[in-house]
């Protein structure tokens, strides 16, 4: 089934090409429910965690430790990608993942005040898999 939301452009290549060798999730402080028809991602997500539906979002620890556990790895074995310096990245950086911020087309600048830098830096999903990649040796 075609997705039936608005996506980014290349998402659908992109998960395409990480599903193949890595385990996807999502964890949303939004409502976005990938598994949902209109959406259509579901195929390439192995679970999602949802702030609405556990009660604690991003950059809470909390959010991070109920994704690890669930796909059984240690936080350094997993690598966060998301588009918010706080939620995102920080977050993230605080367990001990990796990250990797989406900063669609450049069109932000990263702030002393946010704290620790992400490990990586995309600003098209198109460059997504070969900074997984990179993260992921």
């Amino acid at each position: 089934m075609a997705p039936k939301s608005d996506l980014f452009p290349h998402v659908l290549d992109v998960l395409e090409e990480l599903n193949q060798d890595y385990d996807l999730a999502v964890i949303t402080n939004g409502n976005a429910d990938v598994f949902h028809p209109y959406v259509g991602l579901g195929q390439y997500f192995d679970f999602a965690i949802r702030a609405d539906q556990v009660g604690v979002a991003k950059p809470s620890a909390d959010v991070f430790s109920m994704a690890a556990k669930k796909a059984g790895l240690d936080f350094s074995q997993i690598i966060h990608v998301g588009d918010h310096p706080i939620d995102d990245v920080l977050g993230a950086t605080n367990v001990g993942a990796k990250s990797i911020w989406f900063n669609r087309h450049g069109a932000r600048r990263w702030a002393d005040e946010w704290g620790s830098r992400s490990n990586a830096e995309v600003h098209s999903l198109l460059e997504l898999p070969s900074a997984i990649s990179s993260l992921a040796l």
